[in-house]
């Protein structure tokens, strides 16, 4: 014979606190295992929001309002190199006829951008802040 176990018989047994152990009578008070989020969940959850924020605003205002925050725009480092390779390589077309862009924008004297050839760049006395250096390997130009 099978016995179910009734309200009251679960509650004559254990007839102590009624209120707290009658799960029949009060369900939210039996014990339940919760799903938590994980740290792992939670981050990848604000990433994606940041994420979403970016796209809309760049969709939104545009991306050239955007583009400054994201890119930096002072290429002088890439510049110096450039010219430096070709110095180094006695390529004297590099050197002396290829304008090079230079973006600085902490400049409060030039323009933010200036189109030079290297030789102009490193023997005109006005960008010498840069620190361009002559090529002896292929003066003159």
């Amino acid at each position: 014979m099978i016995s179910y176990i009734t309200r009251e018989t679960f509650s004559r047994a254990n007839n102590k606190n009624l209120f707290k152990s009658d799960p029949l009578r009060f369900p939210m008070l039996l014990p339940r295992r919760g799903q938590g989020l994980s740290t792992n969940a939670i981050i990848l959850i604000i990433l994606g929001v940041i994420i979403l924020v970016v796209l809309i605003a760049g969709f939104a205002i545009g991306w050239k309002q955007i583009n400054p925050f994201l890119d930096s725009s002072n290429n002088v480092d890439i510049v110096v190199q450039q010219c430096q390779i070709a110095c180094s390589t006695a390529n004297a077309f590099d050197y002396c006829r290829v304008d090079r862009t230079l973006e600085d924008d902490s400049s409060k004297v030039f323009d933010k951008k200036i189109e030079k050839t290297c030789d102009v760049f490193s023997n005109d006395l006005i960008y010498e802040v840069y620190r361009i250096q002559k090529c002896p390997q292929i003066q003159p130009c």
